[in-house]
């Protein structure tokens, strides 16, 4: 897992970012309350990123 410092969370936001061993992921409860892992490329999770620095600025 990568060494990210925590971030404040809106209640709105439903995902957590994990980077690993050069791979990219998005953790998230789906509807049936059980944890999904999505891999995604390097360009998406830094554009999560760039989402979830823009909501902590905002709060």
């Amino acid at each position: 897992m990568d060494k990210r410092p925590k971030r404040r969370k809106d209640k709105y936001n439903p995902y957590t970012l994990c980077s690993e061993k050069g791979r990219y992921y998005v953790y998230f409860v789906d509807v049936n309350n059980r944890i999904q892992m999505v891999e995604v490329s390097k360009s998406v999770f830094e554009t999560f990123n760039i989402f979830e620095l823009e909501d902590i600025s905002q709060m």
